[in-house]
């Protein structure tokens, strides 16, 4: 099978887009000819056997690419409302008769279709309908992104993954840390509410001397309100902003948490639930993170509604019980280990790709 990406990703540790599309191209390239066509102009962690066709030698027309890839199997976009030039792509598929998906790696969703909005609906009224009604399939990565999406097509379901390390055994005789890692944003994040729903437990965590960490790249703004937030609720003891971690950093810091916390809005998959339980986290989110359900069936966390109460009650219920935060630790690492290793995810993939080009070949 002979699949090609487009994309158009950075070296950028703050996107997850940028992060996840190279880890997905590299897993699939040991089962299949896989080529990541990038609009940036950076040359990324696309490893051997994969291939990066560079755009300053190729056009967008894949029919000059290099052999295989000069005939795909299937076609995927990635976040295509970055993607410059699908317009005319999308017409020489549609002519060739080359299944393609559409990965919005969350960008569908209502909330995120009203950022930009005037640019993205006279995108989708010029070109988006076309591309979308002959889309082979949208790929989302969870249920929840399918249900949100603004788009109700032809769809497969289809997560991200992650690198599984060695278990960490979780002991919780002592609760120390509650973590935060992600983009700073007040509003999609609920970091706004998630300070609010610290300010009414406050005494609470400082007597048992918790402290709440937040990590991650935030504009000056996000940070002066974050912090004016943190001044205001006499939270400056409790609650600390620091610069995002990536890497080995970040690593260190899930190694020392006790308890990784997401209280977003809305979400596609956060990748961040996925690497913190794979270091053996109990996780406490919100509906909106659209890994609810999964959290709930197996047992690996707490899921609160979103407001600040709810969320302070699910703190409170979780530091007080570390017997429920031990079986939580041990649930978390073999669920993920399992389900969201790459090697599993990918072969869930490519079953779907391998479905969606059989079914185009049986209409023709």
């Amino acid at each position: 099978m002979v699949i090609v990406h487009y994309a158009g990703i950075t070296n950028n540790n703050a996107s997850g887009v940028c992060v996840v599309v190279p880890q997905i191209i590299n897993s699939m390239s040991i089962f299949e000819d896989v080529a990541l066509y990038n609009y940036a102009n950076e040359t990324v962690n696309i490893k051997a056997p994969a291939i990066q066709i560079d755009n300053q030698i190729y056009s967008d027309d894949y029919h000059l690419f290099p052999i295989p890839f000069s005939k795909p199997d299937i076609v995927i976009f990635h976040s295509p409302f970055g993607i410059p030039k699908m317009k005319n792509l999308i017409s020489i598929l549609i002519n060739d008769n080359i299944p393609y998906v559409i990965v919005p790696h969350g960008c569908f969703s209502k909330a995120a279709m009203k950022k930009k909005r005037l640019k993205k609906w006279l995108a989708i009224k010029l070109f988006f309908n076309k591309a979308l009604k002959h889309a082979a399939a949208i790929q989302y990565l969870c249920k929840n992104e399918m249900e949100d999406s603004i788009f109700k097509l032809s769809h497969i379901i289809v997560s991200n993954g992650i690198d599984i390390p060695n278990q960490i055994p979780k002991e919780y005789t002592t609760i120390k840390q509650l973590t935060f890692i992600g983009r700073k944003d007040l509003y999609h994040k609920g970091i706004d509410v998630l300070l609010e729903g610290c300010a009414l437990i406050k005494d609470e965590l400082a007597q048992s001397d918790i402290k709440i960490v937040l990590y991650g790249p935030g504009s000056n703004e996000q940070e002066s309100e974050i912090n004016k937030i943190i001044t205001a609720n006499n939270l400056t003891d409790i609650v600390k902003s620091r610069p995002g971690v990536f890497g080995i950093e970040k690593t260190d810091v899930l190694k020392k948490t006790d308890i990784f916390l997401l209280t977003s809005r809305y979400e596609g998959q956060p990748i961040a639930v996925l690497e913190a339980m794979a270091y053996s986290l109990p996780v406490l989110i919100t509906p909106g993170t659209g890994f609810s359900e999964e959290v709930k069936a197996q047992n690996c966390g707490k899921v609160v509604g979103f407001s600040a109460q709810d969320i302070a009650n699910g703190i409170l219920f979780m530091i007080n019980d570390k017997a429920f935060l031990k079986k939580a630790s041990q649930n978390a690492y073999s669920y993920v280990s399992k389900e969201y290793c790459w090697e599993n995810v990918t072969k869930r993939a490519l079953a779907e790709y391998k479905g969606v080009c059989y079914e185009k070949d049986s209409r023709i």
